[in-house]
Protein backbone atom coordinates (compact mmCIF):
# COMPACT_ATOMS: atom_id res chain seq x y z
CA UNK A 1 0.00 0.00 0.00
CA UNK A 2 2.92 2.55 -0.92
CA UNK A 3 2.52 5.54 -2.98
CA UNK A 4 -0.80 5.82 -2.05
CA UNK A 5 -3.02 9.08 -3.75
CA UNK A 6 -5.08 11.25 -1.46
CA UNK A 7 -8.18 12.09 -2.71
CA UNK A 8 -10.58 14.26 0.21
CA UNK A 9 -13.75 13.92 0.07
CA UNK A 10 -16.05 16.33 -1.82
CA UNK A 11 -13.06 16.80 -4.53
CA UNK A 12 -15.04 17.57 -7.73
CA UNK A 13 -14.00 15.69 -11.04
CA UNK A 14 -15.46 15.66 -14.45
CA UNK A 15 -15.47 12.86 -17.04
CA UNK A 16 -15.16 12.43 -21.08
CA UNK A 17 -18.21 13.95 -20.82
CA UNK A 18 -18.03 16.66 -19.23
CA UNK A 19 -20.21 15.64 -15.87
CA UNK A 20 -19.69 16.80 -12.45
CA UNK A 21 -18.73 13.64 -9.71
CA UNK A 22 -17.46 14.28 -6.32
CA UNK A 23 -15.61 11.74 -4.01
CA UNK A 24 -16.85 10.55 -1.40
CA UNK A 25 -13.77 8.04 -0.13
CA UNK A 26 -11.35 6.35 -1.04
CA UNK A 27 -11.23 2.72 0.16
CA UNK A 28 -8.99 -0.27 -0.34
CA UNK A 29 -10.06 -3.88 -2.17
CA UNK A 30 -10.34 -6.65 0.45
CA UNK A 31 -7.56 -9.37 -1.37
CA UNK A 32 -5.49 -7.00 -3.75
CA UNK A 33 -5.28 -3.71 -1.28
CA UNK A 34 -5.50 -1.57 -4.36
CA UNK A 35 -7.05 1.60 -3.24
CA UNK A 36 -10.52 1.87 -4.80
CA UNK A 37 -12.60 5.18 -5.79
CA UNK A 38 -16.11 5.66 -4.46
CA UNK A 39 -17.74 8.76 -5.81
CA UNK A 40 -20.61 9.97 -7.13
CA UNK A 41 -22.02 11.74 -10.30
CA UNK A 42 -23.40 15.18 -9.33
CA UNK A 43 -26.38 14.85 -12.15
CA UNK A 44 -29.30 12.42 -12.23
CA UNK A 45 -29.88 9.93 -11.39
CA UNK A 46 -27.06 10.67 -8.84
CA UNK A 47 -25.94 7.26 -8.39
CA UNK A 48 -22.57 6.34 -6.49
CA UNK A 49 -19.49 4.33 -8.05
CA UNK A 50 -16.51 2.59 -7.01
CA UNK A 51 -13.47 1.66 -9.45
CA UNK A 52 -9.97 1.65 -8.91
CA UNK A 53 -7.95 4.26 -9.01
CA UNK A 54 -5.71 3.71 -11.78
CA UNK A 55 -9.02 3.32 -13.88
CA UNK A 56 -10.72 6.24 -12.02
CA UNK A 57 -8.12 8.54 -13.25
CA UNK A 58 -7.61 7.16 -16.77
CA UNK A 59 -11.22 9.07 -17.51
CA UNK A 60 -11.17 11.48 -15.01
CA UNK A 61 -9.98 15.16 -14.70
CA UNK A 62 -9.75 17.80 -11.80
CA UNK A 63 -11.82 21.04 -13.52
CA UNK A 64 -9.47 23.72 -14.50
CA UNK A 65 -10.06 27.09 -12.35
CA UNK A 66 -11.73 29.03 -15.16
CA UNK A 67 -14.46 26.02 -15.76
CA UNK A 68 -17.66 27.29 -14.05
CA UNK A 69 -18.69 24.45 -11.59
CA UNK A 70 -22.20 25.04 -9.32
CA UNK A 71 -22.20 23.13 -5.96
CA UNK A 72 -25.21 21.11 -5.36
CA UNK A 73 -26.32 24.01 -2.61
CA UNK A 74 -26.54 26.32 -5.17
CA UNK A 75 -28.34 24.67 -7.89
CA UNK A 76 -31.70 26.56 -9.06
CA UNK A 77 -34.89 25.18 -7.68
CA UNK A 78 -36.20 25.19 -11.40
CA UNK A 79 -34.28 22.30 -11.74
CA UNK A 80 -36.16 19.52 -11.28
CA UNK A 81 -33.41 16.99 -10.55
CA UNK A 82 -32.42 19.09 -7.69
CA UNK A 83 -33.73 18.39 -3.60
CA UNK A 84 -36.53 21.34 -2.48
CA UNK A 85 -35.28 22.12 0.83
CA UNK A 86 -38.49 21.81 2.05
CA UNK A 87 -37.88 17.57 1.69
CA UNK A 88 -34.41 18.36 3.10
CA UNK A 89 -35.82 19.38 5.95
CA UNK A 90 -38.73 16.71 5.94
CA UNK A 91 -36.46 13.84 5.76
CA UNK A 92 -33.91 15.21 8.49
CA UNK A 93 -36.69 16.40 10.70
CA UNK A 94 -36.33 13.88 13.73
CA UNK A 95 -40.06 12.72 14.98
CA UNK A 96 -43.43 12.17 13.08
CA UNK A 97 -44.56 15.77 14.80
CA UNK A 98 -42.05 17.20 12.83
CA UNK A 99 -42.42 15.58 9.43
CA UNK A 100 -46.14 16.71 9.77
CA UNK A 101 -45.30 20.40 10.74
CA UNK A 102 -42.46 20.73 7.81
CA UNK A 103 -45.56 18.91 5.47
CA UNK A 104 -48.52 21.47 6.70
CA UNK A 105 -45.91 23.95 5.87
CA UNK A 106 -44.96 23.46 2.78
CA UNK A 107 -48.75 22.85 1.28
CA UNK A 108 -48.40 25.63 -0.51
CA UNK A 109 -45.86 24.97 -2.58
CA UNK A 110 -45.60 21.08 -2.94
CA UNK A 111 -45.08 19.62 -5.95
CA UNK A 112 -45.38 16.02 -7.65
CA UNK A 113 -41.74 15.71 -6.99
CA UNK A 114 -41.68 16.64 -3.22
CA UNK A 115 -44.44 14.33 -2.54
CA UNK A 116 -42.81 11.62 -4.25
CA UNK A 117 -39.67 11.81 -2.92
CA UNK A 118 -41.31 12.01 0.77
CA UNK A 119 -43.60 9.32 -0.04
CA UNK A 120 -40.35 7.02 -1.16
CA UNK A 121 -38.69 7.86 2.10
CA UNK A 122 -42.13 6.72 4.05
CA UNK A 123 -42.14 3.29 1.98
CA UNK A 124 -45.89 4.72 -0.08
CA UNK A 125 -46.65 3.98 -3.28
CA UNK A 126 -48.71 7.18 -3.97
CA UNK A 127 -48.22 6.85 -8.05
CA UNK A 128 -51.34 7.74 -10.61
CA UNK A 129 -52.52 10.20 -7.48
CA UNK A 130 -53.29 13.56 -7.58
CA UNK A 131 -51.33 16.79 -5.62
CA UNK A 132 -54.08 16.70 -3.10
CA UNK A 133 -54.15 12.99 -2.95
CA UNK A 134 -50.89 12.15 -2.27
CA UNK A 135 -50.48 15.37 0.14
CA UNK A 136 -53.58 13.57 2.23
CA UNK A 137 -51.99 10.25 2.03
CA UNK A 138 -48.78 11.65 3.21
CA UNK A 139 -50.59 13.15 6.00
CA UNK A 140 -52.40 10.19 7.32
CA UNK A 141 -49.77 8.24 7.51
CA UNK A 142 -47.48 10.73 9.63
CA UNK A 143 -50.63 11.06 11.83
CA UNK A 144 -50.82 7.17 12.75
CA UNK A 145 -46.97 6.85 12.99
CA UNK A 146 -47.19 9.87 15.24
CA UNK A 147 -49.76 8.61 17.24
CA UNK A 148 -47.63 5.58 17.84
CA UNK A 149 -44.41 6.66 18.06
CA UNK A 150 -42.38 6.81 21.23
CA UNK A 151 -45.21 4.47 22.52
CA UNK A 152 -43.07 1.30 22.15
CA UNK A 153 -40.39 0.58 25.60
CA UNK A 154 -38.08 -2.15 26.02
Amino acid sequence: MTDQKVLPAGSLYLDEAGQLHQIITVGYHPKSTQQMVIYQGLYAPFKIYVEFMEDFFSHMREPAYWEQITPAEEISAENSQAINPYTIDFLEADSYEEKLNILVAMKEKMNHKMLDDISVCLDLNLENQSLEEKYENIRNHLLTLKRYEGRRRE
